[in-house]
């Protein structure tokens, strides 16, 4: 009689346990099927929401200016602020020492520029904007300017190979950035207008290519296009460390 009622009671027991399993399943479930199943970046691509460091050294060839050749040689610190949202942000600082000799004649600019960076981390791409301000510092055949500075960049981030399906996973870590920049340096010494006091409005396009060599190392490397002259022509490559 005992082991009777011992039965109905563990009997008793497992239906009520499978009754109650039977709804939490049904809900995990629906839950599962109502969450996005699409690519969402966990950050931006390429250096967009990275904490990092990089050194950049470029050359430039400008056909109507003197000097025609100038070395540029900076450096770069990001640091992500807002990493959750549609909208992200980053903080950033950078220093250019850009330099050439002809002549001889010495010339070079100094300029730090500290800002943000709004960006959407989309599975796509990340569109972004730049904005930064700051100063420069010019001498150049014994002429010397200084001036406050600012700059507004606007471009996207593609892993344009991830997207297009490419079958190499070194095709996949390769994302490109189109972007366009204008820039105003007030009374420097720039573009064959050497005492003269006024802005100095430039536009620039260009494209980069970053690609990660290391676990915590990428390489950037970018070409742009001065439409002041429509001659003057850069090229850039730099190393990123990311902590």
């Amino acid at each position: 009689m005992k082991k009777k009622i011992l039965i109905e009671k563990t009997s008793l027991l497992a239906g009520l346990a499978l009754g109650l399993a039977l709804p939490a399943s049904a809900q995990s479930a629906a839950a599962s099927s109502a969450a996005p199943s699409g690519p969402v970046a966990a950050s931006g691509y390429g250096l967009l929401g990275e904490n990092y460091s990089q050194l950049d050294f470029g050359y430039q060839k400008e056909f109507v200016d003197t000097p025609q050749i100038l070395h540029d040689y900076g450096y770069t610190y990001n640091q992500p602020i807002i990493q959750d949202g549609l909208f992200r942000t980053d903080i950033q600082f950078g220093y250019d020492y850009l330099t050439g000799s002809a002549l001889g004649a010495h010339d070079y600019i100094n300029e730090a520029l500290g800002g943000f960076t709004e960006y959407l981390a989309q599975g796509w791409g990340s569109p972004f904007v730049t904005a930064e301000a700051g100063g420069a510092w010019q001498h150049a055949d014994n002429v010397a300017r200084k001036s406050g500075a600012y700059a507004f960049t606007a471009g996207v981030a593609l892993p344009l190979f991830k997207e297009l399906g490419a079958q190499s996973p070194e095709l996949q870590e390769l994302v490109l950035t189109p972007y366009v920049e204008y820039q105003t340096e007030p009374y420097l010494y720039n573009h064959e207008r050497p005492f003269a006091f006024y802005p100095d409005h430039d536009w620039t396009y260009g494209l980069k290519a970053t690609y990660p060599v290391l676990r915590h190392v990428n390489l950037t490397v970018g070409i742009n296009w001065d439409q002041y002259n429509r001659n003057d022509f850069g090229s850039t490559a730099g190393l990123s460390f990311s902590f």
